[in-house]
């Protein structure tokens, strides 16, 4: 089943809902925007505005820089996007982390593991 992101904004950012668009270049590790949409795409996370689901994506790596937890960033996309479940905010945030900022995968990920 494919989920739409539907109208999302942050600070700054918007993330709509739409049709998505075909992977850029196939998902080359060597773009990470490329990447994060791939990863979006087989998550079955779709969107009408590349450009927009990238900058929110690394609005993402912002909040954590900024010391927000997952539980934060997962509140704010569902404040933002009242059809997003907890578990599709989760989603979007794990795959932004892993493309964008790795490094804050693991602490700000913490504690939001599915229970089943």
């Amino acid at each position: 089943m494919k989920y739409v992101l539907t109208l999302l904004v942050l600070p700054g950012i918007v993330v709509a809902a739409g049709p998505a668009h075909g992977d850029p270049d196939g998902g080359s590790s060597a773009d990470p925007d490329a990447a994060f949409l791939a990863a979006l795409n087989a998550a079955g996370i779709t969107y009408s505005d590349p450009g927009k689901s990238t900058t929110a994506g690394q609005t993402m790596c912002d909040f954590a820089d900024q010391g927000k937890s997952g539980k934060a960033l997962v509140a704010t996309l569902q404040k933002h996007n009242e059809e997003l479940t907890s578990e599709r905010a989760r989603l979007f945030i794990a795959i932004a982390l892993h493309e964008y900022c790795p490094q804050h995968l693991a602490n700000t990920m913490q504690g939001l593991a599915v229970h089943g």
